[in-house]
């Protein structure tokens, strides 16, 4: 009877331990518990980092982009070193005043040089100066980008950085602002119209490290060049292939709310560098620095608002040569003839500058061969009294065209003209008061 116990009860383990291996994967490894969340596994990679490395901090977990290394550079501008006798010129927003009220040279506020290089994500901006801050040995000015992406003359966007600057890229003190309203340029882009004051780029759309991108812009003091500032902005930010940029720097107590500054500040308000000018010495408008525009994407026409290589005059044709023979010799050449004229305010509309209507200044004036169709052949400014001119033209018939498209101008805007040889057409432009 215990024989038949026994073997019944080792049938009885050999039935478990049965059960038991029905159990267990091939192998003979008993599985672990799996978590309740199991989370995903990126190819290549551990499912969780090693416990010795910190995983960095980011506004989006996970999301995160640094400029590299500006290389290829493919737009650049030059700037002349103060003194210079034609770098400021306060009618056109072009501005050469790295000084501090009392005249003070700063190095670090005087552009010298400016370039654009770019990769598949990344605008990068470097801005030379003369020299660093030979107080404090470093930069103190705040630089800036401004971008013009319709190339009309008013910017859109603004780059912003401000002190103090890191030898790393930082996200720290850089802003990216565009001008949601128009603004900025006010009626006549670069021209002033002060006063007239808006609120140039009112609109911050990355500050920081904060914005609907949080990497969209960063700022540096070139590591191995103390003395260039580079911003490094995102293409899809700015979101345009083709665009007129020009380099800022700016100790001043204006900024960004009050571009254009010579829509902000009149002439008087704003001061002269110029001991030679009725407005000497400087006054709001000192510590600033900026340079014309330059092409980024396409070729330029040289007509552009603000471009730093402006259309020339089309050259005249040489004479024939003398002949030597003894044919009657050739009449006289024919005399240069010549285009002037005058913009002023038409404060009655009828057409004439009557006494006390004044005369516009800083209003640009455009000359076509022919039609007002292609590209002009020569352009110029009114001076202070309203009076242009374009002399050494030959025969023919012209176009003249005021760059303006505010209220009406009287007679009519642009005009057609001859000119005969030797003698001096007059075009004049009425501008109406708007209302």
């Amino acid at each position: 009877m215990q024989k038949r116990l026994n073997s019944l009860s080792a049938i009885a383990m050999a039935f478990v331990l049965l059960i038991s291996a029905c159990n267990m994967v091939r192998g003979g490894t008993t599985p672990l518990p799996l978590p309740a969340t199991q989370p995903p596994t990126l190819a290549g990679s551990p499912t969780t980092p090693p416990t010795d490395t910190p995983i960095p901090a980011s506004p989006t977990p996970g999301y995160l982009s640094i400029p590299a290394d500006p290389l290829t550079v493919v737009s650049k501008i030059n700037d002349p070193v103060f003194p210079s006798s034609t770098g400021d010129n306060y009618s056109v927003d072009l501005y050469e005043r790295p000084f501090q009220p009392d005249n003070t040279y700063r190095p670090d506020a005087d552009i010298k040089f400016s370039f654009l290089a770019d990769d598949g994500e990344w605008y990068y901006f470097s801005t030379q100066l003369v020299d660093v801050n030979p107080a404090t040995k470093t930069l103190d000015a705040a630089y800036g980008i401004e971008i013009d992406t319709n190339l009309d003359g008013r910017g859109d966007f603004l780059l912003w950085a401000t002190p103090p600057y890191t030898s790393s890229w930082t996200k720290n003190n850089v802003q990216v602002r565009a001008d949601a309203n128009h603004d900025v340029g006010n009626r006549r882009p670069l021209l002033s119209d002060a006063p007239s004051k808006g609120d140039g780029y009112e609109n911050v759309i990355f500050d920081g490290g904060k914005g609907p991108d949080p990497d969209a812009a960063w700022v540096r003091q070139d590591p191995k060049d103390p003395s260039y500032l580079q911003i490094a902005v995102k293409k899809a930010t700015i979101g345009a292939k083709v665009f007129l940029w020009n380099p800022w720097m700016d100790f001043s107590p204006v900024g960004p709310d009050q571009f254009d500054f010579n829509d902000f500040f009149t002439a008087a308000e704003a001061g002269s560098p110029y001991a030679s000018s009725s407005y000497y010495p400087l006054k709001a408008l000192y510590g600033i620095d900026n340079t014309c525009r330059e092409a980024y994407g396409f070729t330029p026409t040289g007509h552009e608002p603000g471009i730093c290589n402006p259309a020339k005059p089309a050259a005249t044709a040489k004479p024939a040569a003398k002949p030597t023979n003894t044919l009657p010799a050739p009449p006289p050449p024919a005399q240069p003839g010549s285009i002037n004229g005058v913009v002023y305010i038409d404060n009655n509309g009828n057409g004439v500058q009557d006494a006390g209507e004044p005369g516009a200044s800083a209003y640009w004036v455009y000359l076509f061969a022919g039609t007002c169709t292609g590209s002009s052949i020569s352009s110029t400014t009114s001076d202070s009294n309203g009076n242009y001119s374009f002399p050494n033209l030959s025969a023919g018939s012209y176009c003249v065209n005021l760059f303006y498209s505010g209220s009406p101008v009287k007679p009519t805007n642009p005009q057609l003209i001859s000119v005969s040889s030797g003698g001096a057409s007059r075009v004049n432009f009425g501008i109406v008061p708007p209302g």
